[in-house]
Order: structure tokens, then C-alpha cells, then sequence
């Protein structure tokens, strides 16, 4: 082993131990969100929502960084209001329907937990 070799080693180590911290925090997509909406729609003020293609790829245990993107460009909008109500739709349509091309979440549905949004299929009362 060259004088080299170990120094390129301990810099690998340095690089996955970056990559892996980098991972922790689950920002694993540039963007999870391409657009974001409101709109009226079937009596409820919604949300329209359109992931990015990387974000749809994502398994469910990284809905947290997205929600978080979300919440940043909406944060400012007197209509974003129910955050927790909100993050249990988006992590049932994540869940559920993936492959729809828009998720509508709307902030009058009831917090109910994530069970039972899951159970009212991410319509919750």
C-alpha cells in the first residue's frame, strides 16, 4: 500500500460520511414540490398540489421534507393553516396515490391523525 492509498481512504471515509449526514436530514430531491395552487373544489378550499418526479419516487418515510417545502412556500398565505391535518393528507396521497398527476389537500378537513385519514381514503370530515 502506497503512502497514497491511505490518504485516499480516509478521504472516501470523509465523503460517504458526508453523503450519509447528508442522508439523515432527508433532503434526498433538489425539489419535491412543482407546484402548489389554491383553489376551490368540491366545496373546500384546497391546495392543489404537483410533486416533482423525483418527490413520487420517494418511499413514504421522506413525505416530511416535502411537507416542509411546502410549508415554506405557503407559509406567508393566510389559507395555510391545520398544518398537522394537512401533513396526514399528504402523507396518505403519498401513500395512496401516487400516480395521480395533482394531490388536493384542504385545510378545513379535520386532523384526525393518520390512521384514520388513511381509513376516510385522505378525505377526512
Amino acid at each position: 500500500m502506497t503512502r497514497y492509498s491511505g490518504w485516499l481512504i480516509i478521504a472516501l471515509c470523509g465523503l460517504r460520511a458526508g453523503l450519509t449526514h447528508a442522508g439523515a436530514t432527508g433532503q434526498v430531491c433538489p425539489r419535491y414540490v412543482q407546484s402548489a395552487q389554491w383553489q376551490w373544489l368540491y366545496g373546500y378550499l384546497s391546495l392543489s398540489v404537483v410533486p416533482t418526479q423525483c418527490a413520487r419516487q420517494l418511499p413514504e418515510r421522506h413525505i416530511e421534507p416535502m411537507f416542509n417545502e411546502l410549508a415554506r412556500l405557503e407559509a406567508g398565505d393566510s389559507r395555510w393553516r391545520n398544518p398537522s391535518g394537512l401533513f396526514n393528507q399528504l402523507t396518505c396521497l403519498e401513500a395512496l396515490a401516487d400516480d395521480e398527476p395533482v394531490w388536493h389537500i384542504e385545510p378545513a378537513r379535520a386532523d384526525v391523525g393518520n390512521d384514520a385519514t388513511v381509513d376516510a381514503l385522505c378525505n377526512p370530515p
